[in-house]
């Protein structure tokens, strides 16, 4: 990975994704989340090769991919965990992951490489009401932005730098997701609306890079893609239908191989935020046909 200066003192480790992190000095910082397992050689590698000394590991949620080496980078440098007080939760234990990931079973987070790394003891919790939080003698602005985790948080540095995390997607990550992921839709949508207007002088995205302009125009954009595929199930949906019918229907709609077990875990997963939003919102509800719980438009 290549670091970058943002501004001032807020650069970032830029390769297949960004880990955006706020210099203290010439040879120490806070990460702003962590990456995936995969990353980590490569990340502690490029951590030494720049001589930066991680003292605070300030995280947006607890998604494998922003979260995998948490754990590890904390007790490797001796330095603290922020999250949010609902990702805090979720990542005490492997019960409590296991618990937010219902789709897998006990065996299968224990045994996988990626979300076995998930727990990991926070030291500094942010709570719902806080705006700013002082984390290893820096302040930074306090964004909340449920939805596409359960208690998803983005951070302003004192540079103005805005690291979005997962709130807001950009570029190829934004228009090949098939079904973007939301823990809860309707929160996703409230949140992407919320950011409209967002004063700051650079946002970085996690899975795209930095912008220094066209932040509205993200959002509309972001909303249109969420929108247009919350259509698409909408319309699929159109009779009583399971789960594992949704699932079928919604693969040969957008052309998605589901080739192995954890593919189609993943798929149900991602999918359930969508229908869930459809009978919250009204347009369709929950039915019996036979033993079989379905979803069906509400006539």
């Amino acid at each position: 990975m290549e670091l970058k200066q943002i501004s001032g003192n807020t650069w970032c480790l830029s390769g297949h994704q960004i880990i955006p992190l706020y210099r203290t000095d010439s040879s120490h910082c806070i990460l702003m989340d962590t990456g995936p397992y995969a990353l980590r050689e490569e990340l502690e590698r490029d951590l030494a090769r720049y001589g930066l000394t991680p003292i605070g590991l300030l995280c947006t949620h607890t998604h494998f991919d922003h979260f995998g080496n948490t754990r590890y980078l904390s007790e490797r440098f001796n330095c603290p965990v922020a999250l949010p007080l609902g990702e805090a939760e979720i990542c005490r234990t492997l019960a409590s992951v296991k618990s937010h990931l219902y789709v897998y079973s006990a065996g299968q987070v224990a045994s996988d490489p990626e979300r076995s790394q998930i727990p990991c003891l926070v030291d500094h919790v942010i709570r719902p009401e806080e705006t700013d939080t002082l984390f290893r003698g820096v302040r930074f602005r306090v964004l909340h932005t449920p939805g596409h985790a359960m208690d998803h948080a983005a951070y302003i540095t004192p540079d103005n730098v805005c690291y979005i995390g997962d709130a807001l997607m950009c570029g190829r990550t934004l228009h090949t997701s098939r079904l973007p992921y939301a823990f809860n839709f309707q929160q996703s949508l409230d949140t992407i609306r919320s950011l409209k207007g967002l004063d700051c002088q650079a946002m970085a995205v996690a899975h795209c890079g930095v912008l220094y302009e066209g932040f509205d125009a993200l959002v509309e954009e972001n909303l249109q893609v969420m929108e247009r595929q919350l259509a698409e199930v909408r319309a699929l949906v159109d009779r009583p239908m399971s789960s594992d019918e949704i699932c079928g229907a919604v693969c040969r709609r957008m052309g998605v191989v589901v080739s192995t077990v954890k593919k189609a875990q993943n798929l149900e997963r991602f999918l359930r935020p969508y229908m869930e939003y459809l009978v919250d919102s009204g347009s369709h509800r929950l039915t019996l046909r036979g033993n079989s719980l379905c979803y069906a438009p509400v006539e």
